[in-house]
Formats: C-alpha cells, structure tokens, sequence
C-alpha cells in the first residue's frame, strides 16, 4: 500500500515536469499523428502571419477551410496580404478562437470558416488534450479549475507515460513531411484530385449526412454562442473586422429539408444578431460529393479554386 502510494505520488511529481519539459520541445517519436499536425501547421502558420506585413485578411476555421480556401489566389485576387490559419477542427471553438486573438493584429480582417459541428459537442475532447498538453501550456491558464482537470483526463496513463519517456529521450519526431504539404500562404498543396488513396476516396463516398437539428446548441447561452459574441467584440475593441463565412460541406438530399435549413439560417442569423456580414447563406456551400478529397467537408483542389472564386466575390463587394 504504501509503495503503491509513493509511486502514485511521484509520477504526480514527475508528470508536470515531463510535459513542462516537452512543451519547450517539437513533438517527439511518440507523438500521436493528429500534434504532430497540429503543431508543425500551428508553427509555420504563425510564422507566416510574423512576416506577413499591412492590414490582412485572416482565413480562421479548422481543416475545412486549410483545405477548401485558397489564400494564395484570394491575396492576388484582393490585392492584400491572405494568410490561411486553418488547424484542425477537433480542437474545438474555444481554443481555435484563443489562439486566434494571438495571431490577429489591429487593422485584420477575420473571415470565420467555423466547422459546423464546433459548437455541437461539448467539453473538451482528446484530439485538444493531446495537443495541449504539452504544446500549449498557456491555454490552461484561460481555463477553469474543472475544466482543466476534465482535458488532462482525456489522456490514459500510458499517454503520461510515453511523455515522461519522450521529456527524457528527447527523440524529436521528423516534421517535414508534413511542412512540404502547406504553401508560404498557409494553404494545403497537397490535395490534387485523384492523388487520393483508397481509402481517402471512399471516406466521402461512405459519408451519411449529419443529423442537422436547429435549435439550442450543446454551448450556446441565448441566441449566439458565447464565445463567438465575445471574439467579435474582442476584435472590435481592437479595430478588427469580422466576417462570417461557412464551410464547405457535401451537399445531401436531407439538407434542404425544414430541420437542416433551419438549421442553417440558425448558423447565419447568428452572425446577423452580432452585426457581423457574412459571404452568402450555408447553403450556398453545398457541393456534390465529386468535388471531396477525403471527408465531407476536405475539397480536392480544383474545387478549392471553385469555392475560392465565390469567396472572392463575395469579399470584394465587403472589403
């Protein structure tokens, strides 16, 4: 029993040593795919945004957005700097906006391209664990006391303790296969039609479509999440503009029915109670299921360029 306890005791020691320890450290041999994602994206697209000067639009919104917006055209298009910031949309609304608030400078333009389902699961989830703990130590100190014992508990004992392993190998994970993919504007340049694997292919050719119900959200408190009324008046205090744009999404028979649509103008009219214009309705981003990578909303390049076309459009008239 009481050895029992001493090791309980010093692993409770000895883990927030190892994660302090990797956190000033690249992902390491045993990282899970989904961070080593994340933070080499995270890193570049920080960068880019460093060296990028004058008044630029921001392209914010988890992998739907890195996949389906072109930032390169769209900055020859507006004639401006176009960073594309997009991550991966697991890591939910609330961290995509903090780390948000970190990158954006006054005079920013912020295009939200917000996954639908950022809203729709609460709590945080283990993809944002993962990534946090250890990479983004300083995201906790937003958090509350509950909430950070909820995200440390999406990870198993063996995960704390691969990272005890990895704060003591110091075995750093080669990260360049994934920097070749993205683009000095942050964009993905590696999802060409018909590079795709056969499993890539089938991922959207087996999607069901998402029961799209409007109505409350898991988050919301009255008629616009929280979080996303207090970004747009974070932006606005701070001579930021906002402006609501929709993810791609793979078009279904069931989304033009009462519950989806309702479901959509939900989504809109939440932008519209801020004041905030946004490019066109949700709809207006459904597309056939020939025009996916690989998922329900991953457009393959040469749809990427079809979507870009109509954000372009419709960010002149409101630029």
């Amino acid at each position: 029993m009481v050895s029992a306890f001493a090791a309980a005791l010093g692993l409770s020691l000895i883990i927030p040593v190892a994660i302090m320890a990797l956190a000033m450290r690249p992902p390491a041999e045993h990282s899970s795919a989904s961070a080593r994602w994340i933070y080499t994206l995270d890193q570049m697209k920080r960068e880019i945004g460093r060296q990028t000067p004058g008044d630029r639009v921001v392209l914010l919104g988890g992998s739907s957005v890195l996949y389906s917006v072109r930032a390169e055209t769209l900055s020859m298009r507006l004639g401006r700097p176009v960073i594309n910031e997009g991550l991966h949309a697991a890591l939910r609304v609330n961290y995509l906006l903090y780390r948000a608030r970190q990158v954006l400078r006054p005079g920013d333009t912020v295009v939200l391209f917000l996954e639908y389902n950022s809203y729709r699961i609460p709590g945080p989830q283990w993809t944002l664990a993962d990534f946090v703990l250890p990479h983004d130590l300083g995201y906790l100190s937003t958090l509350g006391f509950n909430t950070i014992v909820e995200l440390a508990g999406k990870l198993t004992t063996a995960e704390y303790a691969w990272r005890v392993y990895d704060s003591m190998a110091q075995h750093d994970a080669d990260l360049s296969g994934i920097s070749s993919r993205i683009n000095a504007f942050g964009d993905l340049v590696t999802n060409e039609d018909g590079s795709q694997n056969a499993g890539q292919r089938a991922a959207w050719k087996k999607a069901s479509p998402f029961n799209l119900q409007a109505g409350p959200r898991a988050v919301v408190d009255g008629p616009v999440p929280p979080e996303l009324r207090k970004f747009v008046e974070w932006c606005r205090a701070r001579n930021i503009r906002v402006i609501g744009g929709f993810q791609a999404f793979r078009d279904f028979p069931s989304y033009h029915e009462d519950a989806a649509t309702g479901f959509f103008e939900q989504v809109r009219r939440e932008y519209e109670v801020l004041g905030v214009p946004t490019l066109g309705r949700p709809e207006d981003y459904l597309f056939p299921g020939e025009w996916f990578f690989d998922s329900v909303n991953h457009l393959h390049a040469a749809a990427a360029d079809k979507m870009t076309e109509l954000v372009a459009e419709r960010l002149e008239k409101l630029l």
